[in-house]
C-alpha cells in the first residue's frame, strides 16, 4: 500500500512539473488579452518580439487581463505603430505588472488597481507623445503613489466624518453599536 501511495505522489509531482513547463509565459498571456481587445496582428507581433527580450519572472500572481486592460486603455490611441512604440508598450506593460503586484500586496481591490494603473499608463503615454523623455517605471510608480495617497486621504476624511456622525465608539459615555457593556462586570457607571 505504501508503494502505491509513493508511486501516486511521484506521478503527481511529475505531472505538475510537466504542466508547469508547458504554461505560457506571462507576456504571451498579456498578448492574448490584447488580442481580445482588438489589437492588430502587427501590433501583437511587435509586442511579442519586444516582450521576449525582457525577464518577466516573479509575476505569477498578476492577472494578465489587468495589465492588458491598462496597456490598452493607456496606449490604444497611439499615433503610429513602430518598433519604438512596441518597445515603449512592453516597458509600460512590465512596469504595470509590477505595480499591479505591489498594489495587490497592499490589499487594494482589483477595480481600483486596474483604474489606477490604466490612468498611470495613459498619463505616461501622453507625455511620451508630447516628446518628453521619461523614466517609464518611475513615472508609473509616481502616478500609482499619487492615487494611493489620494485614496488614503479620501478614506481618512470618510472615517473622520463617520466618527463625527456616530461619536466616539466604544468609549465610556460614547455610543456603541454592540449590545455589550462598556465596563467589565456588566455595569455601566
Amino acid at each position: 500500500m505504501k508503494k502505491l501511495v509513493i508511486v501516486g505522489v511521484l506521478f503527481l509531482i511529475v505531472l505538475s512539473t510537466a504542466f508547469a513547463a508547458t504554461e505560457e509565459p506571462f507576456w504571451e498571456q498579456v498578448a492574448y488579452q490584447l488580442r481580445q481587445r482588438a489589437w492588430t496582428e502587427e501590433e501583437l507581433t511587435q509586442f511579442r518580439n519586444q516582450a521576449r527580450l525582457i525577464n518577466w519572472e516573479n509575476l505569477d500572481r498578476v492577472d494578465p487581463a489587468m495589465v492588458a486592460y491598462a496597456l490598452h486603455q493607456g496606449t490604444h490611441n497611439a499615433p503610429e505603430e513602430s518598433t519604438e512604440m512596441a518597445e515603449f508598450r512592453v516597458r509600460m506593460a512590465y512596469e504595470a505588472a509590477h505595480q499591479v503586484q505591489n498594489m495587490h500586496q497592499l490589499g487594494f481591490q482589483n477595480q481600483f488597481i486596474a483604474q489606477t494603473i490604466a490612468q498611470g499608463v495613459h498619463e505616461v503615454a501622453l507625455k511620451q507623445q508630447l516628446g518628453q523623455t521619461l523614466d517609464i517605471g518611475k513615472q508609473i510608480r509616481e502616478n500609482v503613489q499619487q492615487a494611493i495617497n489620494s485614496r488614503q486621504q479620501q478614506t481618512g476624511r470618510n472615517n473622520f466624518a463617520l466618527q463625527r456622525a456616530f461619536g466616539s465608539l466604544g468609549t465610556p459615555g460614547g455610543r456603541s453599536l454592540s449590545n455589550r457593556p462598556f465596563h467589565a462586570g456588566g455595569q455601566q457607571r
